[in-house]
């Protein structure tokens, strides 16, 4: 639970960094308003890192009053295998699949997501060619804490993107 809420907390500043960012297409040339834009996003990192040791804080606390030990969070070896599949979208599928195009279903359609069905348009909206599938699936699983929806399995992850290499939608 600490790692989940660790990962909540950082993907949570990640998308608060990233909608500041966006402000910079309205300051066109503005050199105060990019100043002060700047120096809101520079604000960010230390209340960041602040965050997260006060979270770590609890979690010792938490474990000390249980009378257990504060282990550090490990990746699974499963979890630690995504970092190698850097998932790079195919340049000629325009569109979302099955929604706006002409793509066949039998090539396209992925019946057996399960819990993944609700996050399989962001798995694929993430997977861009620079992230790995173990950061792809971290922010999909803040998402998904962060709107108290069930999670899923690495596997069913792991399956949902070689089911997409196979249908040639990314490669790796």
């Amino acid at each position: 639970m600490y790692a989940s809420a660790d990962n909540l907390v950082v993907h949570g500043f990640k998308r608060e960094i990233q909608a500041l960012q966006s402000a910079t297409l309205f300051i066109k040339g503005d050199k105060a308003s990019a100043a002060h834009l700047s120096a809101m996003i520079d604000k960010l990192g230390p209340f960041e890192k602040e965050s997260r040791r006060d979270l770590a804080d609890l979690y010792r606390r938490t474990c000390a009053s249980l009378g257990i030990p504060a282990a550090a969070p490990e990746l699974s070896a499963e979890e630690s295998a995504l970092r190698a599949i850097i998932p790079k979208p195919n340049p000629h599928l325009i569109g979302a699949l099955g929604l706006v195009n002409n793509y066949p279903d039998d090539k396209y359609a992925f019946p057996k997501l399960g819990a993944l069905v609700t996050f399989s348009y962001e798995l694929l909206n993430l997977m861009d060619g620079k992230r790995n599938l173990l950061e792809i699936l971290q922010a999909v699983r803040a998402e998904a804490l962060s709107s108290n929806l069930e999670t899923f399995p690495v596997k069913d992850v792991r399956e949902f993107v070689e089911a997409l290499k196979k249908a040639e939608v990314v490669s790796y």
